[in-house]
């Protein structure tokens, strides 16, 4: 839980500056280039946790054209999120939710992507429910929990 409270406040802080932002998103791929690499172009992909800095759902959709649809569970994160699409992503194709990523419909989507700062049991649930339907769940690299 730790780790959570210490990416909202960097995000929060980092929401706040074009430049603190542009060096967040810039780490973000530096740690994500397999990942990133991994996801077919114009794939149709679900981002679960997507925080205050939609910075997984903004690489993806930009460098790998694909339409990214992004969720959390914390509402104050999406509003957060949702005027930093609004300000400098407003073209992207990236659609915000406020949800459970357990309660997704993960069938409507070729790949499922989880934060790492999802807890490992909703990981799992979420896993699950892509194996059941059908659809790719990509773990990043950087948690080393599974293979894909």
């Amino acid at each position: 839980m730790k780790a959570y409270k210490f990416s909202q406040i960097c995000e929060k802080i980092c929401s706040k500056s074009p430049i603190l932002l542009s060096g967040y998103t810039c780490s973000c791929y530096l740690r994500n280039i397999d990942d990133l690499n991994s996801i077919p172009e114009n794939s149709n992909v679900l981002f679960v946790g997507c925080g205050a800095i939609p910075s997984m759902p903004i690489l993806i959709a930009d460098l790998r054209k694909c339409r990214v649809t992004s969720m959390d569970i914390d509402e104050r994160m999406i509003a957060i999120a949702s005027s930093i699409l609004n300000k400098w992503y407003n073209k992207l194709p990236i659609d915000l939710i406020y949800m459970d990523g357990k309660d997704a419909d993960v069938a409507k989507y070729d790949i499922v992507m989880c934060a790492s700062t999802i807890p490992k049991t909703d990981k799992c649930n979420i896993k699950a429910k892509c194996e059941e339907a059908g659809v790719r769940y990509l773990i990043r690299a950087t948690e080393n929990l599974w293979e894909d």
